[in-house]
């Protein structure tokens, strides 16, 4: 309540009791008079078969079809949920706009004061690092396939989560390596690429 304005992420996480969906968070801003717009920042709203006739190297192309089917449903209906409100739409990457064209592009932001590390001499091997909050999508098997092949022959030093990281501690790993992979599928290069440019 003692908020006016909301930005709906996402289109789920709501964090209270008897609310499970995004039309019963828009039903209950409204009840309220609240306003509200959304931000979007990749599968959320980003339709398949849209992409695949936009680009010619899709990502989707190498995604199996019932992944691409979830994936259809969810984008799908966040977008007409966010069309038919008529409420303002803000997404993260450039490709989004193809998606929603009255959409409005918020640049990600991070700041680089939490991430600015002393230039530091890498060792002989140098240190790789991954994390994703969705592997399927990001193709995470397929970066620790190869990584993990490389780490076993001494080549590079590897290191990567199959868990949620705290903002801290990535903060922490960053300041630990040399190279971060944020992805090798799905997706626009997002927060973990940018965190990983203000580590330098």
């Amino acid at each position: 309540d003692p908020f006016d304005y909301f930005l709906i992420e996402y289109g789920n996480h709501f964090p209270i009791k008897g609310i499970n969906n995004l039309t019963q968070f828009i039903e209950l801003l409204e009840s309220k008079g609240k306003k509200y717009g959304f931000l979007s920042h990749g599968s959320d709203i980003r339709i398949p078969a849209l992409h695949q006739s936009i680009h010619s190297d899709s990502f989707h192309k190498y995604l199996n079809s019932e992944l691409n089917g979830i994936l259809t449903v969810v984008s799908e209906s966040n977008l007409n949920i966010i069309k038919s409100s008529g409420h303002k739409h803000f997404v993260t990457t450039t490709d989004l706009v193809k998606m929603d064209t009255d959409a409005v592009i918020a640049p990600l932001v991070v700041d680089s004061r939490f991430f600015r590390n002393p230039i530091r001499k890498s060792g002989k091997i140098l240190k790789f690092f991954h994390h994703s909050s969705n592997r399927e999508v990001k193709g995470s098997d397929a970066i620790d396939n190869c990584l993990n092949q490389l780490h076993e022959k001494g080549k590079i030093d590897y290191r990567h989560f199959t868990s949620k990281v705290s903002n801290s501690q990535m903060v922490k790993e960053f300041s630990k390596i040399d190279c971060v992979v944020d992805m090798l599928g799905c997706g626009s290069p997002g927060v973990t690429t940018l965190e990983g440019l203000a580590s330098g």
